[in-house]
């Protein structure tokens, strides 16, 4: 018996302009979860860098850039808010938190403190990627020849101007 086996999730991966996979960095500390997230995501053509503490993440951001951070709100010795709050005073790189809190109040905060998207747990794999697919086509949806782009907590946006 031949069994076939479906793709984790078949969007593909969102290169850089030099054709390179985006580098995305992923900071979680459960090892199930970071495993799938990783599988999929490589599979998907993104290269990840995975890290399980905040030293860690504070660590690789010093030496590398990541073109998006995946981020776990509960992490051992801090929060994912904390790492939050860091690489906002200091980039512009989309960050996807990842959280058990699912209540409205926890989910303003994240957005208020820096977060661009999160996604609550328990979550597929699909979802994880359709949301980084979403924050990376937004980045690239704009024409510097003909829009005014305004930056804003690692969004850009596009301000047309009128045709004439």
């Amino acid at each position: 018996m031949c069994v076939k086996l479906a793709p984790v999730f078949t969007f593909n991966a969102l290169m850089t302009p030099d054709a390179s996979p985006l580098d995305i960095l992923l900071v979680d500390d459960e090892p199930a979860i970071a495993d799938t997230l990783i599988y999929s995501l490589m599979a998907a053509g993104f290269a990840v860098h995975h890290v399980s503490t905040l030293a860690s993440a504070r660590s690789h951001l010093i030496n590398a850039t990541p073109a998006l951070v995946v981020l776990d709100l509960g992490l051992p010795a801090g929060s994912g808010l904390d790492l939050c709050r860091e690489i906002r005073r200091t980039r512009e790189v989309p960050i996807l938190m990842l959280t058990a809190k699912s209540d409205e109040v926890d989910r303003i905060v994240q957005l208020e403190l820096g977060a661009d998207d999160y996604v609550t747990k328990p979550f597929s794999p699909r979802e994880v990627g359709l949301h980084i697919k979403t924050l990376r086509a937004e980045l690239r949806s704009v024409d510097p020849t003909r829009d005014v782009i305004v930056t804003h907590r690692g969004l850009g946006y596009s301000l047309q101007w009128p045709e004439r």
